[in-house]
């Protein structure tokens, strides 16, 4: 709440860390509300709130968030950047924890979902504040991340917070990180 997309530089994708492949900008008219990153079984989708509920005409939805972000019912001026990632079950089985091989029901989804957030958000996908030198074998070592990002990073679910790490078959070619 009260931050503008527009003020992010977030469709720049030379800012972006990612193992993902591909990545979109999307636009509303002439402005742009959003953008994608990866597809298929993992995906970030970052996107101005505000201008999907517009457009949508979702007003019960507008109040709903409104309550939820602490604003007042009229209030519609006031920015949001919605941030998002999705698993679809093939990539949720390539997670596993301390207690779990992989990750297969509902509650255990729960119980990982702080280190599925940060996995995403900290070694999948990264914002960076200035552009990031490609030449640099290490690309991470000299970024500094955004400070945008470093709320987004932050983000804690009720819960555990287990220690997560993804496991993949070596010989299957993996779409969404472009890895053998």
């Amino acid at each position: 709440v009260n931050v503008d997309f527009q003020t992010l530089d977030l469709h720049n994708m030379e800012k972006w860390i990612t193992r993902a492949v591909s990545s979109s900008v999307h636009f509303t008219g002439r402005t742009i509300s959003g953008m994608s990153i990866g597809k298929g079984n993992l995906m970030c989708r970052i996107y101005n709130k505000r201008i999907e509920l517009k457009v949508k005409r979702a007003t019960a939805k507008e109040d709903f968030f409104n309550r939820q972000w602490g604003l007042n019912s009229r209030d519609q001026k006031t920015p949001v950047v919605r941030v998002e990632f999705q698993y679809r079950r093939e990539a949720l089985t390539e997670f596993k924890t301390d207690d779990l091989e992989r990750i297969e029901t509902l509650d255990e989804l729960k119980q990982s979902l702080n280190g599925l957030w940060a996995y995403s958000s900290k070694l999948w996908a990264k914002h960076c504040e200035h552009d990031v030198d490609r030449c640099n074998n290490n690309q991470s070592r000299d970024a500094v991340t955004s400070p945008f990002w470093k709320l987004v990073q932050l983000v804690s679910f009720d819960g555990e917070n287990p220690n997560l790490w993804r496991k993949r078959e070596k010989t299957q070619y993996d779409n969404e990180i472009g890895r053998a």
